[in-house]
């Protein structure tokens, strides 16, 4: 009878020790999966820990206002449904003289089958993107390259069934972004 009681109290503490394990876990993988959370590095890190995305944010493109969710948006305007996404790749460069890694991207505006592409930027500032004008490149381009000499940004591309190449070069001047005549 005693070794059966002294049985039954070993399984009961390690059917504790168990469960009392199982806590733990669960406890550790709930903790580090709240590490993965942006709003857990803004408001428990310092601020070198959390990288802004210059494509979250509203912009102003084709003169409508869009939220950019990870470089894309889309909104009804005037009863006709327009998409706005990001073409090739965000290059980064010093726009403004401030020695910060400012953002430049090549936005497409469509609706229906028509598209306008746009030059859109972002100035970097206290660990934030604050968005700049857009400047309109062109109707139905293709093979685009976004470039930067200096704090001037270079747009090379072609007009669509065309092989004469175009050169647009941007630069900001009195707090937006503008087109140089060359």
């Amino acid at each position: 009878m005693k070794k059966k009681k002294k049985s039954d109290l070993l399984s009961k503490i390690g059917l504790a020790i168990i469960i009392i394990i199982a806590l733990f876990g669960v406890a550790v993988y709930w903790y580090y999966s709240q590490l993965r959370r942006n709003d857990y590095y803004i408001a428990y890190f310092p601020a070198y820990f959390y990288q802004p995305n210059p494509l979250d944010g509203e912009y102003t493109i084709g003169g409508e206002r869009f939220l950019l969710s990870n470089g894309k948006a889309e909104k009804d305007v005037n009863s006709e449904k327009v998409n706005v996404d990001i073409v090739g790749k965000v290059i980064s460069g010093d726009i403004n003289g401030d020695s910060a890694n400012d953002s430049v991207f090549l936005a497409r505006y469509s609706s229906g089958s028509k598209a306008s592409y746009y030059i859109v930027s972002a100035i970097r500032k206290d660990n934030k993107y604050s968005p700049l004008n857009s400047v309109f490149i062109g109707d139905d381009i293709t093979q685009t390259e976004l470039s930067f000499a200096g704090n001037t940004i270079i747009e090379r591309y072609y007009e669509k069934d065309s092989t004469d190449e175009k050169i647009v070069y941007l630069q900001y001047l009195d707090g937006e972004i503008k087109q140089l005549i060359k």
